[in-house]
């Protein structure tokens, strides 16, 4: 048990999206974190959002992070588990890491300006680190595998009430999924 913190947070004064952020990163002390927040946009689009740390995940030296959102213009949520290095004399540590995220892309070509494409992107990542001897200034050998896939959804245009089916032949044809 230690000591605990509170921390708020808050954007957009001049214009939107407007927002705030509240939680402790040592709720009552106890190596782990909450924070929740609100948000709104353009079109009164309303977005909320959720995250948690636990520094000693399942009664060990784990660390686990939650996290979730759906926002105006974005949804998110993901997890990761990791075994991070607490000492120099650790032999080892690994992660494991999975997200999806849908989100806008706005390109900024002369020919399809004000454009955005809709996306989901899904990712994941496995990666470990082993010391010999067992303090941080021996050799340390590692691997770490990643992937990501985006797939596009459909073209839109980024209005004051919020995105809007549009058409862009040159996106259409450069991304097929469409």
């Amino acid at each position: 048990i230690d000591e605990y913190m509170i921390r708020a947070e808050a954007w957009g004064a001049t214009g939107v999206p407007v927002g705030a952020e509240f939680g402790s990163a040592n709720l009552f002390g106890g190596a782990r974190g909450l924070f929740v927040t609100g948000e709104y946009g353009r079109g009164d689009a309303l977005g909320m959002g959720i995250k948690y740390n636990d520094y000693q995940a399942f009664g060990r030296p784990l660390h686990l992070f939650l996290w979730s959102a759906s926002r105006p213009l974005a949804r998110y949520s993901g997890a990761s588990l990791q075994r991070p290095f607490q000492t120099d004399f650790q032999p080892y540590a690994w992660l494991m890491n999975v997200s999806q995220y849908r989100s806008y892309y706005t390109f900024h070509e002369t020919s399809i300006r004000d454009v955005s494409l809709e996306y989901d992107s899904r990712s994941w990542a496995v990666g470990g680190l082993r010391r010999w001897p067992h303090n941080a200034s021996g050799f340390q050998l590692g691997a770490v595998a990643t992937g990501t896939y985006a797939d596009p959804i459909r073209v839109v245009a980024i209005r004051q009430n919020g995105p809007e089916p549009a058409t862009a032949p040159e996106l259409s044809a450069r991304y097929a999924a469409l």
